[in-house]
């Protein structure tokens, strides 16, 4: 993380954006591709996946239709998706110890519904100061913009501008158990350091090749 760009690893893959950017660009060390991701490109393709399930669920019957409608609805690719997701964070408890931090316990909720536990330390005790976090900021704009439900949860845990506003003090949660589509996921912070990144760091590797975002 630099204050203008950020990358985001798993084991295989890479995330990068660079602030004021409407693209997120993905690699995979794996398949030695990258690719540029979009909001539109997201949108046309979730548009074109929905107009293909509209088709097939003309010619089922009312029940099997309407199950469908219900299941697509939960998983926020029904006519709600559009509507701009309503976020809270309701305090649950205070004073709790995770690792070295100290952090406030809040329930995340989207439309009313919980999605995630988080405990929230102040950015002061975890050593940053609000530049730092810039283009993380930016990220959680872009990804918001892809619109599925899955992408709302992780958006509003990355908008730490509402997150301030609604609890009072600029903070980052430390740890995270996020609930979506039937499962859970937790992430817990264990080191915050730092260091010089090389310029590499933010770039895909030479070598790999591009593909492109299918539109439908």
């Amino acid at each position: 993380l630099e204050p203008n760009q950020v990358r985001i690893e798993n084991v295989s893959r890479g995330s990068i954006y660079h602030a004021g950017a409407s693209t997120i660009t993905t690699s995979s060390d794996q398949d030695k591709t990258d690719m540029e991701i979009s909001p539109q490109a997201m949108s046309a393709m979730r548009n074109h996946a929905l107009e293909m399930m509209k088709q097939q669920m003309a010619n089922m019957p009312p029940e099997q239709r309407q199950k469908i409608e219900q299941m697509m609805a939960k998983n926020g690719m029904g006519p709600e998706a559009a509507k701009p997701t309503v976020v809270t964070f309701r305090k649950t408890a205070a004073g709790q110890k995770v690792g070295q931090w100290r952090c406030d316990q809040y329930e995340e909720q989207q439309d009313g519904k919980k999605v995630a536990d988080l405990c929230i330390a102040r950015l002061s005790d975890v050593g940053l100061k609000e530049e730092d976090l810039h283009a993380f900021k930016g990220l959680s704009h872009v990804i918001a913009g892809f619109g599925a439900r899955a992408s709302q949860v992780a958006a509003a845990q990355l908008d730490l501008d509402t997150m301030k506003q609604q609890i009072g003090y600029a903070g980052l949660p430390v740890h995270t158990v996020e609930y979506s589509t039937g499962q859970q996921h937790e992430m817990t912070m264990q080191t915050i350091q730092r260091v010089s990144l090389p310029p590499a760091t933010f770039k895909v590797p030479d070598g790999y090749t591009k593909q492109e975002m299918p539109m439908h």
